[in-house]
């Protein structure tokens, strides 16, 4: 169990460290930008695959185009038997090129269901849009970042 909230917290503290180019993860919600990895220098297919590699270990894909480098997973729901508690998240995601790189972007988009009479039916959710959660966005990216970096220093998956 010790061992669990270790890792949580390493896991935690190194995803956190992807969002320092704001001084705090408060202006990074605030800012409403999209949270995004370091440049790598790989083939813009392994950067693809890897990403969506990435997603697909906590989400289910809704949607993927290679062509322009988008996805999207459906959201996956986690309902309270309190009202207001509720909520749900969908990773939204591209490839972008930057100075001959790849930069993978992302967003987790929230939305909490505000259905007070029956918080624990999906069915009759009313859901209502939050601030993304940049927490999330980024322990995925690293996630991705943990099999890309490897690959950018060649050290086979």
């Amino acid at each position: 169990m010790a061992r669990m909230s270790l890792v949580a917290v390493a896991g935690l503290a190194a995803a956190l460290s992807l969002v320092a180019s704001c001084s705090t993860l408060a202006e990074m919600v605030a800012s409403g930008d999209p949270v995004e990895s370091r440049p790598y220098d790989l083939p813009r297919e392994v950067v693809w695959e890897e990403s969506l590699r990435g997603v697909k270990e906590s989400y289910r894909l809704a949607r993927s185009n290679a062509a322009d480098g988008t996805f999207e997973s459906e959201w996956k729901t986690n309902l309270s038997p309190f009202g207001g508690l509720g909520f749900r998240r969908r990773v939204e995601g591209e490839i972008v090129e930057r100075e001959g790189a790849y930069v993978v972007s992302l967003r987790v988009r929230v939305e909490k269901n505000s259905n007070p009479d029956a918080p624990l039916d999906a069915r009759r959710a009313e859901w209502e849009r939050a601030d993304d959660d940049t927490t999330e966005a980024a322990l995925v990216l690293r996630r991705i970042d943990s099999v890309l970096g490897r690959l950018e220093r060649g050290v086979p998956r």
